[in-house]
Protein backbone atom coordinates (compact mmCIF):
# COMPACT_ATOMS: atom_id res chain seq x y z
CA UNK A 1 0.00 0.00 0.00
CA UNK A 2 1.24 3.96 -0.78
CA UNK A 3 1.70 5.56 2.16
CA UNK A 4 -0.89 8.29 1.90
CA UNK A 5 -1.12 10.31 5.28
CA UNK A 6 -3.58 12.84 3.96
CA UNK A 7 -5.28 13.03 7.06
CA UNK A 8 -4.12 16.34 9.67
CA UNK A 9 -3.42 13.99 12.42
CA UNK A 10 -1.19 14.18 15.51
CA UNK A 11 0.64 10.53 16.47
CA UNK A 12 1.87 9.84 19.98
CA UNK A 13 4.24 6.89 19.87
CA UNK A 14 3.84 4.21 22.90
CA UNK A 15 5.52 1.77 24.75
CA UNK A 16 3.32 -1.15 24.54
CA UNK A 17 1.93 -2.80 21.00
CA UNK A 18 -1.26 -1.01 21.18
CA UNK A 19 -2.52 1.74 19.50
CA UNK A 20 -5.92 3.76 19.89
CA UNK A 21 -7.43 5.07 16.96
CA UNK A 22 -9.31 8.31 18.60
CA UNK A 23 -12.25 9.71 16.00
CA UNK A 24 -13.46 13.03 17.02
CA UNK A 25 -17.03 14.41 17.45
CA UNK A 26 -18.16 17.16 15.55
CA UNK A 27 -16.45 20.27 16.11
CA UNK A 28 -13.43 18.59 17.25
CA UNK A 29 -10.07 17.84 16.30
CA UNK A 30 -7.19 15.55 15.69
CA UNK A 31 -5.70 17.12 19.70
CA UNK A 32 -9.35 16.99 21.63
CA UNK A 33 -9.17 13.49 22.55
CA UNK A 34 -5.20 12.84 22.75
CA UNK A 35 -5.57 13.55 26.92
CA UNK A 36 -8.15 10.92 26.80
CA UNK A 37 -6.04 8.27 25.04
CA UNK A 38 -3.72 8.93 27.64
CA UNK A 39 -6.32 8.33 30.51
CA UNK A 40 -7.18 4.67 28.96
CA UNK A 41 -4.07 3.59 28.65
CA UNK A 42 -0.86 5.78 29.15
CA UNK A 43 1.33 3.03 27.79
CA UNK A 44 -0.34 2.72 23.76
CA UNK A 45 0.72 4.55 20.78
CA UNK A 46 -2.16 6.97 19.62
CA UNK A 47 -2.97 8.06 15.99
CA UNK A 48 -5.80 10.93 16.28
CA UNK A 49 -7.27 12.84 12.42
CA UNK A 50 -9.25 14.98 12.08
CA UNK A 51 -12.19 14.84 10.32
CA UNK A 52 -12.35 16.48 6.64
CA UNK A 53 -16.26 17.38 6.25
CA UNK A 54 -16.71 20.54 7.63
CA UNK A 55 -20.17 21.25 8.76
CA UNK A 56 -20.72 25.21 9.04
CA UNK A 57 -16.92 25.01 9.66
CA UNK A 58 -17.47 22.19 12.37
CA UNK A 59 -14.84 19.38 11.27
CA UNK A 60 -16.74 15.89 10.75
CA UNK A 61 -15.72 12.45 9.35
CA UNK A 62 -18.39 12.10 7.17
CA UNK A 63 -21.78 14.18 5.99
CA UNK A 64 -25.07 14.04 7.25
CA UNK A 65 -28.19 15.65 6.03
CA UNK A 66 -29.65 16.69 9.33
CA UNK A 67 -29.11 15.66 12.56
CA UNK A 68 -29.32 11.87 12.91
CA UNK A 69 -29.52 11.53 9.03
CA UNK A 70 -26.80 10.65 7.65
CA UNK A 71 -25.45 10.76 3.83
CA UNK A 72 -24.81 7.13 3.31
CA UNK A 73 -22.96 7.76 0.15
CA UNK A 74 -20.66 9.80 1.74
CA UNK A 75 -20.24 8.11 4.86
CA UNK A 76 -19.12 4.70 2.63
CA UNK A 77 -16.59 6.74 0.78
CA UNK A 78 -15.26 8.45 3.90
CA UNK A 79 -14.79 5.03 5.79
CA UNK A 80 -12.89 3.78 3.18
CA UNK A 81 -10.94 6.67 2.78
CA UNK A 82 -10.54 6.81 6.24
CA UNK A 83 -9.01 2.59 6.47
CA UNK A 84 -6.67 3.83 3.69
CA UNK A 85 -4.94 6.47 5.79
CA UNK A 86 -5.05 4.25 8.81
CA UNK A 87 -3.00 1.94 6.75
CA UNK A 88 -0.97 4.38 5.15
CA UNK A 89 -0.37 5.35 8.93
CA UNK A 90 0.58 1.68 9.89
CA UNK A 91 3.14 1.33 7.75
CA UNK A 92 4.50 4.98 7.92
CA UNK A 93 4.52 4.90 12.02
CA UNK A 94 5.56 1.09 12.29
CA UNK A 95 2.34 -0.45 13.85
CA UNK A 96 0.27 -3.32 13.80
CA UNK A 97 -3.30 -2.96 12.61
CA UNK A 98 -4.38 -5.65 14.40
CA UNK A 99 -3.19 -4.09 17.79
CA UNK A 100 -5.65 -1.14 17.29
CA UNK A 101 -8.38 -0.06 19.54
CA UNK A 102 -11.13 2.41 17.93
CA UNK A 103 -12.34 4.86 20.32
CA UNK A 104 -15.32 7.21 18.67
CA UNK A 105 -17.08 9.54 20.25
CA UNK A 106 -20.48 10.92 18.34
CA UNK A 107 -19.66 11.48 14.72
CA UNK A 108 -16.30 9.50 15.37
CA UNK A 109 -18.04 6.82 16.41
CA UNK A 110 -20.37 5.68 13.99
CA UNK A 111 -18.13 5.97 10.97
CA UNK A 112 -15.42 3.80 13.98
CA UNK A 113 -18.27 0.82 13.71
CA UNK A 114 -17.90 0.97 9.58
CA UNK A 115 -14.44 1.48 9.87
CA UNK A 116 -13.27 -1.76 11.28
CA UNK A 117 -15.41 -3.77 8.96
CA UNK A 118 -13.44 -2.04 6.24
CA UNK A 119 -10.08 -3.08 7.96
CA UNK A 120 -10.72 -6.52 8.18
CA UNK A 121 -7.75 -7.57 10.14
CA UNK A 122 -8.72 -5.41 12.75
CA UNK A 123 -12.15 -6.91 13.41
CA UNK A 124 -11.59 -8.68 16.48
CA UNK A 125 -9.90 -5.49 17.91
CA UNK A 126 -12.20 -3.57 21.00
CA UNK A 127 -14.52 -0.88 19.74
CA UNK A 128 -15.36 1.72 21.90
CA UNK A 129 -18.32 3.75 20.99
CA UNK A 130 -19.06 7.38 23.08
CA UNK A 131 -22.85 8.50 22.07
CA UNK A 132 -23.15 5.99 19.02
CA UNK A 133 -26.31 5.84 17.30
CA UNK A 134 -27.50 2.05 16.89
CA UNK A 135 -30.09 2.44 13.84
CA UNK A 136 -27.68 2.90 10.97
CA UNK A 137 -25.97 -0.46 11.68
CA UNK A 138 -27.75 -3.09 11.78
CA UNK A 139 -26.32 -6.84 11.49
CA UNK A 140 -24.30 -8.22 10.72
CA UNK A 141 -22.04 -5.83 12.13
CA UNK A 142 -20.43 -8.03 15.41
CA UNK A 143 -17.23 -7.60 16.83
CA UNK A 144 -16.14 -9.91 19.03
CA UNK A 145 -15.60 -7.35 21.86
CA UNK A 146 -17.87 -3.89 21.02
CA UNK A 147 -18.47 -1.34 24.35
CA UNK A 148 -20.99 1.71 23.94
CA UNK A 149 -21.00 4.13 26.06
CA UNK A 150 -24.11 6.29 26.59
CA UNK A 151 -24.14 9.71 28.36
CA UNK A 152 -27.43 9.84 30.65
CA UNK A 153 -28.15 12.92 29.25
CA UNK A 154 -27.22 12.35 25.51
CA UNK A 155 -29.79 12.74 22.64
CA UNK A 156 -28.61 11.13 20.21
CA UNK A 157 -28.70 7.35 22.35
CA UNK A 158 -31.42 7.39 24.44
CA UNK A 159 -32.09 4.97 26.81
CA UNK A 160 -34.93 3.61 24.26
CA UNK A 161 -31.94 2.70 22.33
CA UNK A 162 -30.42 0.31 24.09
CA UNK A 163 -32.05 -2.65 23.07
CA UNK A 164 -30.73 -2.30 19.76
CA UNK A 165 -27.67 -2.51 21.02
CA UNK A 166 -27.97 -5.80 22.74
CA UNK A 167 -29.06 -6.96 19.15
CA UNK A 168 -26.31 -6.33 17.84
CA UNK A 169 -24.44 -7.85 20.95
CA UNK A 170 -22.23 -4.82 21.92
CA UNK A 171 -21.78 -4.40 25.62
CA UNK A 172 -23.73 -1.64 27.10
CA UNK A 173 -22.39 0.92 29.78
CA UNK A 174 -23.77 3.81 30.75
CA UNK A 175 -22.25 7.03 33.04
CA UNK A 176 -23.95 10.35 34.42
CA UNK A 177 -23.19 13.02 31.98
CA UNK A 178 -20.95 13.94 28.69
CA UNK A 179 -19.19 16.24 31.45
CA UNK A 180 -18.09 13.03 32.73
CA UNK A 181 -16.63 11.61 29.83
CA UNK A 182 -13.01 11.96 31.15
CA UNK A 183 -12.99 10.09 34.26
CA UNK A 184 -15.85 7.75 33.99
CA UNK A 185 -15.87 6.88 30.82
CA UNK A 186 -12.14 6.85 30.32
CA UNK A 187 -12.10 4.66 33.98
CA UNK A 188 -14.19 2.02 32.27
CA UNK A 189 -12.75 1.47 29.59
CA UNK A 190 -9.23 1.09 30.95
CA UNK A 191 -11.03 -1.63 33.11
CA UNK A 192 -11.97 -3.14 29.67
CA UNK A 193 -9.12 -3.28 27.72
CA UNK A 194 -7.13 -4.82 30.72
CA UNK A 195 -9.19 -7.65 32.07
CA UNK A 196 -9.98 -8.74 27.84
Amino acid sequence: MKEVLDFVHEFVPGSSKRTLLLLHGTGGNEHDLIQLGHEIDPTAAILSPRGKVLENGMPRFFRRLAEGIFDEEDLKKRTHELADFVGAAAQHYKFAVDKIVAVGYSNGANIAALLQSAIRTARTSPLICCCFDPKHFAPPFYFERWYRSCPNNCRICPLSACGSAREMRIQLFRHPNLSALSNCFATRTRRLLFVS
